[in-house]
């Protein structure tokens, strides 16, 4: 007989491409947080892409990662994503984004 098992917890993460001369990382990191909790952050050396996005979005272009340090259920991904695009409609000017943000979830098995 096959037995199911509840799928393990992950990390979820956010992706933030953002131009930093209209915005603190901060901004990020507080909202980030004030809904997943402690957290850590990483600031990539390699940003790829950043000449697609300056096309929309302008120059000079950073990203940050932002982890949570508590686990959550597989679920919370869907929501999370829905959340992105609320905050880049929140931080766009003239109906252009002027941050990227992309969600994501880490668990043992698989990076989304």
């Amino acid at each position: 007989m096959l037995d199911l098992q509840t799928p393990t917890f992950g990390l979820l993460f956010g992706s933030f491409l953002y131009r930093r001369d209209l915005f603190d990382p901060l901004t990020f990191r507080s909202k980030f947080k004030a809904l997943y909790g402690p957290s850590f952050q990483l600031v990539p050396s390699f940003n790829p892409l950043p000449d697609y996005y300056a096309k929309e979005m302008g120059k000079p272009l950073e990203r940050i990662f932002i982890a949570s340090c508590t686990p959550y259920p597989r679920d919370y991904l869907v929501s999370s994503k829905l959340l992105a695009l609320t905050w880049e409609r929140e931080w766009s000017v003239d109906q252009k984004r002027m941050v990227n943000v992309d969600m994501g979830f880490l668990t043992q098995e698989n990076f989304i």
